[in-house]
């Protein structure tokens, strides 16, 4: 196991106190909730859609405006299914 590469997320019921000697004792970083992972985020929460809304953000920037309004619905998800 590569303790460089490896990160620990916790549930929100474990004590900070606990946390921090558990990451000590295996040398490794705690994921925090805002952290990303290949570009993705690494934790997603209640919510489905807000935390990849970043996605079609970056879709929308690349297109340009005059272009993303000529685009369908349907090629706009085919367009972020390509790209993600």
């Amino acid at each position: 196991m590569n303790f460089d590469k490896t990160n620990v997320s916790f549930s929100s019921g474990v004590r900070t106190n606990r946390r921090s000697r558990i990451t000590q004792y295996l040398d490794i970083q705690e994921v925090l909730s805002n952290d990303k992972y290949l570009g993705l985020p690494t934790t997603v929460g209640r919510s489905k859609k807000k935390p990849f809304l970043f996605i079609v953000d970056q879709i929308k920037k690349r297109m340009g405006g005059w272009m993303y309004k000529l685009v369908s619905w349907v090629g706009k998800e085919v367009l972020i299914k390509a790209v993600a």
